[in-house]
């Protein structure tokens, strides 16, 4: 019976193996970073692609060439020489995720969190393709997290000095967007909430802290006009983007842990100190629903409640010791099983192989001053790999409206009736089609029918992707 008993510990201390997890977690879990961490970037560097992807990475590259975006990443790329940039740019991600975790270790003794829970949060957390990609990509969001644990662990110590100090990556934590600051200020409230026996004087900084939050809050609002929400950098699936075994999202979560997360917030409606997290979920849900750009808070919360869901059902005991076993199997397989369905998926993320080598053609045979239309989540590869200008990118402010129901149009045309004149009007000379395009465009109407029109000469092309000229003609000019 004792035997039995022990068995069927899988996720306490009693198990040997847990107990020696536990213990030596640290290393164990910066082992797992390092290597989930570099993999993408030796997929691609393997399949001889950019070693970023995703459109924000291209974005912080472009502004920090131009300087003509305020933005603490475009910040330091701008302070970065241009021969260290291109060489070392991609590790300044990896670099704020790895000290990030040891930074959150810190915290985590600091109070008092338990092994067992510390140890499958982040196991979780890492092994997550949303944790994944904020941290190989040139992620302001990245930046974010690295200063809000180190300005929690400064604030959480006895001594007043590192409280003070604290000041300092909490404000630069507001150069990003307005929802993050507010987010920021939804976390130093709920902790005011949570100290006992404040001494008069740390009540006093407390105030000023939050104070200052709240002043930058509409400095960077209303003064430097920073956006609530930075990006978009890609076109936007709630859904798709929130489960990683969809295929179609840049990161997101295991089916598996959205699973176990609703078991956590059934378990936790008894644990008074999670309630700050139901609050936060009230909070982010919405606005991740209006902009899934946020989806790293919102996997960062959902996988608190997955451990505690994953805690609860290997803690209890079970009538069949092997089902408990053969669940807890499946459930491990699964997370893992997206982690590496996502990183199988990274070579074919753009921009690829084949994407790069015509816009590296483009570069050096197209003059500079032509505009190309492509997709908008196309845009910022098109600036900074061809060095040319996009029709309209996602968070285009320059008449955004009428660019996107443009940009709409010259999609969906119908009739060179229709579609000329748009070309003629905002002066677009190349057309940059992907294989992503030819897959959401119909082939026997629209665009891509029009192009075999004999305004239209096809320049370049390769596996996947084909470069066109138009031949302006004055007659559809507007």
């Amino acid at each position: 019976m004792a035997q039995t008993t022990v068995d069927q510990e899988l996720v306490t201390e009693k198990n040997r193996y847990c107990r020696h997890l536990f213990t030596h977690q640290k290393k164990y879990l910066f082992l797992l970073a390092m290597l989930v961490l570099s993999a993408p970037f030796v997929m691609n560097a393997i399949h001889d692609k950019p070693l970023f992807i995703g459109g924000e990475s291209y974005y912080h590259l472009v502004s920090a060439e131009q300087k003509d975006n305020f933005n603490l990443v475009v910040f330091i790329l701008s302070l970065i020489p241009l021969s260290i940039k291109q060489a070392g740019a991609f590790l300044l991600s990896p670099l704020l995720g790895l000290v990030s975790l040891y930074l959150f270790f810190s915290l985590a003794e600091k109070n008092k969190f338990s092994p067992q829970f510390t140890f499958f949060f982040l196991a979780f957390l890492i092994i997550s393709p949303a944790f994944i990609f904020t941290f190989t990509t040139l992620s302001s969001y990245s930046m974010f997290i690295f200063l809000v644990v180190l300005g929690f662990l400064l604030l959480t110590q006895e001594s007043r000095t590192p409280q003070y100090f604290s000041l300092l990556p909490f404000v630069a934590a507001t150069f990003f967007d307005t929802f993050s600051t507010f987010l920021l200020l939804c976390l130093i409230v709920f902790y005011v909430q949570n100290i006992k026996n404040h001494q008069k004087k740390q009540d006093s900084f407390m105030k000023l802290l939050m104070g200052t939050v709240i002043f930058f809050i509409f400095i960077n609002g209303f003064i430097l006009h920073l956006p609530f929400i930075i990006g978009p950098f890609y076109i936007e699936q709630a859904l798709h983007d929130l489960i990683s075994d969809l295929g179609r999202g840049l990161s997101g979560i295991s089916f598996f842990s959205v699973l176990l997360g609703f078991i956590g917030l059934i378990v936790a409606l008894k644990k008074k100190r999670i309630y700050p997290a139901y609050l936060l979920l009230a909070i982010i849900i919405p606005f991740y629903i209006y902009r899934p750009e946020i989806l790293f808070f919102l996997i960062i919360l959902s996988t608190v409640f997955t451990t505690i869901g994953f805690i609860k059902i290997f803690e209890e005991k079970w009538r069949l010791p092997s089902l408990k076993k053969f669940t807890f199997l499946l459930l491990l397989l699964g997370i893992v099983f997206s982690t590496l369905a996502y990183l199988d998926r990274i070579p074919q993320s753009s921009p690829t192989v084949t994407e790069t080598a015509a816009l590296t053609w483009m570069k050096e045979n197209i003059p500079k001053n032509e505009i190309v239309f492509s997709f908008p989540e196309n845009s910022y590869y098109i600036l900074y790999l061809s060095e040319h200008k996009p029709f309209y990118a996602l968070n285009d402010q320059d008449n955004e409206a009428q660019k996107a129901n443009d940009s709409i149009g010259i999609s969906s045309a119908l009739y060179i009736e229709d579609l000329f004149p748009l070309l003629e009007q905002h002066n677009i000379s190349i057309i940059y089609i992907t294989k992503d395009m030819k897959s959401r465009l119909p082939e026997k109407q629209g665009l891509l029918f029009l192009l075999k029109n004999e305004k239209f000469k096809l320049i370049y092309f390769n596996q996947e992707v084909e470069v066109w000229r138009f031949k302006k003609d004055d007659s559809y000019s507007s």
